[in-house]
C-alpha cells in the first residue's frame, strides 16, 4: 500500500504493546499496516496462550511471551511444562521459562528495552504497563481503547467490579497524563471521554475492513441476510432469529461466527430448530479475519442487530459505539439493517444504505426484515451506496489519520522531521 499523508514516518521506530493473540486481531493488523506503509518500523509486544502461535500477517516483528505460570493451579503449569519437555530440547525449556519469568517483570521493562521512537498501547488491559512505562522513560505514547467506560459511567449503566473500579482510575491517569495521543472510534465515544475524565479530545480513527469488493454480487430474487460477529447472549441473535420467522417470501438468514461459549451455540440450534423457517436458517462458524468481507460479500443485507441492554439496565457503550461489522458490510457492498443508535445513524446519513430498528422490538425488527424481502428491487441501488460509504471510511483514509496522529505524538511536521 502506498502511503500518501502528510507525515512521513521513515526511520522512527514504534512499538505496539498488546494484550494477546494479535494474529486474531484485524484491527491490529490495520495498526500495523497503516504505521509501516507511513515507514515506521514497527514491533509488536504481546501475550499469548501459545507464543510461538502468535504473528501477525502484516511488515512488522512480532515478539509473543507466554501468559504467566498460574501458581493457583499448580496442575496446570505441569501439563505446560509436559509439553514443553515431549516438543522441546533442555535448552529450550530453559529459554521458555525465563520468558515466563520476564513476563513478571512486566511489559514496560521489555518494552522500553527496545529503546524505540514511541510506544503504542492498545486496550484497557494494558493500562498498568503504560503507567509503569511512563515511570521509566519519557518517549512518547498513544494509548488505544477498544473500549468505552467512560460513556457507561457517565450514564451509570455499568455493572462495576473492583477491576473495574481500577481500570478506570488507570485509564483516566493514562489520558490526563501518560498520553501524548488517545485514540478511539467515533465522535460520541471521543466526547465521553472529555466529559468523563476531562482529557483533551481523542483523535478519531475508525475500525475499517481490511478490503473491499469492488463488484456488486447478484445473488438473485431471494434476499439473503447476514449477521456476522461472536455469538454472545447479549447480542439479542434470538430476537434476530425469531423476528426471521415471522417474515414472508423468498428469504434467509445466515448467522456466522464464534460461539462466546459452547452452550451457547448449541443453545441458538434450539432456536433455529424450533423457528417456523428453520429450513432457511443457517448457523455457520467463524471465518478468518482476512476473508469476512469476501464471505460477507456472498449476501445482500448486513444486520447490526444488537441490544443495548445487557443485565437489565441499558450500555452506554453499546448505543454510542460503531462496530467493526458496520464497516465490514460496508466493505462488502451490503445494505444494512441497522440499530437505531445515535452514532450509527450519524455516520450512515446522506447514505441511501440502510434501514433502522428498535434492537429492543421483535415486531419493529420483522417490519424492516420484511420491507428488504418485499423492496427486493431497491437493494442493488443501496449496496452500491454502501460502497460509497465504505470508500469514505476506507482503510487508505483511515491509514493517513492514524500515522498522523502518531507523528503528531513525535513532534513531526508534514515534513516528517
Amino acid at each position: 500500500m502506498d502511503y500518501k499523508g502528510d507525515i512521513s514516518l521513515k526511520g522512527k521506530s514504534i512499538c505496539i504493546l498488546h494484550p494477546s493473540a494479535p494474529d486474531s486481531d484485524f484491527r491490529l493488523r490495520k495498526t500495523v499496516l497503516a504505521l509501516s506503509s507511513a515507514g515506521a518500523e514497527v514491533t509488536v509486544l504481546s501475550y499469548d496462550e501459545n507464543p510461538e502461535r502468535g504473528r501477525v500477517d502484516a511488515p512488522c516483528r512480532v515478539l509473543c511471551y507466554p501468559i504467566k505460570l498460574n501458581i493457583c493451579h499448580p496442575s496446570n503449569n505441569r501439563i505446560w511444562l509436559l509439553r514443553v519437555l515431549w516438543n522441546s530440547t533442555i535448552l529450550r525449556v530453559q529459554e521458555l521459562i525465563q520468558i515466563h519469568l520476564n513476563h513478571w517483570y512486566g511489559m514496560a521493562e521489555i518494552a522500553v528495552g527496545l529503546n524505540v521512537d514511541l510506544y503504542y498501547f492498545i486496550n484497557v488491559d494494558m493500562l498498568k504497563q503504560a503507567v509503569h512505562l511512563k515511570e521509566l522513560t519519557d518517549k512518547p505514547i498513544v494509548y488505544e481503547s477498544y473500549e468505552y467506560f467512560p460513556a457507561e459511567l457517565k450514564n451509570h449503566s455499568y455493572h462495576r467490579s473492583r477491576k473495574d473500579d481500577k481500570l478506570f482510575k488507570l485509564e483516566k491517569e493514562v489520558v490526563q497524563k501518560c498520553a501524548s495521543e488517545v485514540i478511539v472510534v467515533g465522535d460520541e465515544i471521543a466526547q465521553g471521554y472529555v466529559d468523563y475524565y476531562g482529557c483533551k479530545k481523542p483523535a478519531v480513527v475508525y475500525n475499517v475492513a481490511s478490503s473491499t469488493v469492488e463488484d456488486i454480487r447478484n445473488t438473485g430474487a431471494e434476499v439473503k441476510f447476514y449477521f456476522q460477529s461472536y455469538l454472545r447472549p447479549t447480542y439479542n441473535i434470538e430476537a434476530l432469529i425469531e423476528a426471521f420467522g415471522k417474515t414472508r417470501g423468498s428469504a434467509s438468514l445466515t448467522i456466522q461466527g464464534k460461539a462466546f461459549v459452547q452452550e451457547y451455540w448449541q443453545a441458538l440450534l434450539v432456536e433455529i430448530k424450533k423457528n417456523p423457517r428453520a429450513n432457511d436458517i443457517h448457523l455457520l462458524g467463524p471465518c478468518s479475519h482476512n476473508d469476512v468481507v469476501y464471505e460477507a460479500g456472498k449476501y445482500d443485507v448486513g444486520l447490526i442487530s444488537i441490544s443495548a441492554i445487557v443485565g437489565g439496565r441499558e450500555s452506554a457503550s453499546t448505543r454510542l459505539s460503531l462496530p467493526n461489522k458496520l464497516f465490514t458490510y460496508g466493505s462488502a457492498g451490503l445494505a444494512m439493517a441497522a440499530s437505531d443508535y445515535p452514532a450509527q445513524r450519524r455516520i450512515l446519513e446522506g447514505f441511501d444504505c440502510a434501514r433502522y430498528f428498535n434492537p429492543e422490538s421483535v415486531a419493529d425488527l420483522q417490519t424492516t426484515l420484511q420491507w428488504f424481502i418485499d423492496n427486493r428491487d431497491v437493494l442493488d441501488e443501496m449496496k452500491k451506496e454502501s460502497l460509497v460509504f465504505a470508500r469514505l471510511y476506507s482503510f487508505e483514509e483511515q491509514v493517513n489519520t492514524l500515522a498522523e496522529v502518531c507523528g503528531k505524538a513525535m513532534g513531526l511536521d508534514n515534513g516528517g522531521k
